[in-house]
């Protein structure tokens, strides 16, 4: 019986790309291919992978054959950013042999707490790491990291309570089918339709705030104003709201989003709602 587990090829060599293959098949893989960086974020965008097999040097479109490691390099600071950190991507490469270059890359990735490793082509060479085990290891570092909140002792550390200086920019980019693009703190983070739905209403809220513009983070939204559930803090919604603040909580300074008898705050301050409005989905 084939795995469920899906993973994504990225080599612009046929013959490379067989060669991860035939390892992912002996592990019971499923897998998809990208030649490119633009067809490795076409597929991203589209389907749900478990982790990355990436190649340094390829090239950036399909009809342009010209590779260097450069574009792989922005690929993985794009994957580790679009993905909150969450998908592991195995990094090899035959050109990016100077330890320099490996310690780059694993110190981006390292700081930005991405699930990283590397394998050096060939991959049968002596002394080198076994590309399975390297595999196995990130799935294994990665269902850690999903069970277990951040922080010590298992749970999350404590944020201050929210003062507004906290920003979410929705001058939102499209970022595949019902995902978007939007900057925290200046930093990028990918949310999906209902969180942005969920954050326009909060931004309206703010826009129509009658106090002083400083304290616009204390906008209420009661709960049926969002369209989700009947039953206020038991339903969808509760859920959905709890999903925004985990996606975003890498990005804060401060806790957001309180909520008391049918009401919502989100504690931090909402720019470029305008620009938004247009996307929001009923």
């Amino acid at each position: 019986m084939q795995s469920s587990v899906l993973a994504l090829i990225v080599d612009d060599d046929p013959g490379n790309r067989g060669e991860i293959a035939a390892h992912l098949k002996n592990m019971n893989h499923r897998y998809r291919e990208a030649g490119n960086v633009s067809s490795a974020k076409e597929l991203l965008a589209k389907e749900k992978f478990d982790y990355v097999v990436l190649d340094l040097c390829i090239p950036m479109e399909p009809e342009n054959a010209y590779t260097d490691k450069t574009f792989g390099k922005g690929l993985l600071s794009h994957i580790l950013n679009e993905f909150d950190r969450r998908l592991p991507v195995l990094v090899v490469s035959g050109v990016a042999k100077d330890p320099a270059d490996i310690v780059e890359i694993m110190k981006l990735a390292r700081s930005e707490g991405g699930l990283v490793s590397y394998v050096v082509k060939p991959f049968n060479s002596k002394g080198n790491a076994d590309i399975s085990k390297e595999i196995r290891d990130l799935l294994d570092e990665k269902a850690k990291k999903l069970t277990q909140a951040p922080g010590k002792n298992g749970k999350r550390e404590r944020k201050p309570s929210p003062d507004g200086s906290d920003r979410i920019n929705l001058d939102c980019k499209r970022s595949g089918h019902r995902q978007w693009r939007i900057e925290v703190n200046d930093q990028p983070v990918v949310i999906g339709q209902k969180m942005l739905n969920i954050l326009i209403q909060f931004g309206r809220a703010q826009r129509h705030w009658k106090g002083k513009k400083n304290d616009r983070h204390l906008a209420e939204v009661d709960y049926k104003a969002f369209g989700i559930g009947e039953r206020g803090e038991d339903s969808d919604l509760s859920s959905l709201l709890t999903k925004i603040k985990d996606r975003l909580w890498p990005c804060l300074k401060h806790s957001i989003i309180v909520g008391k008898k049918g009401k919502w705050k989100l504690g931090a301050t909402i720019v470029n709602v305008e620009k938004a409005d247009p996307h929001y989905e009923p």
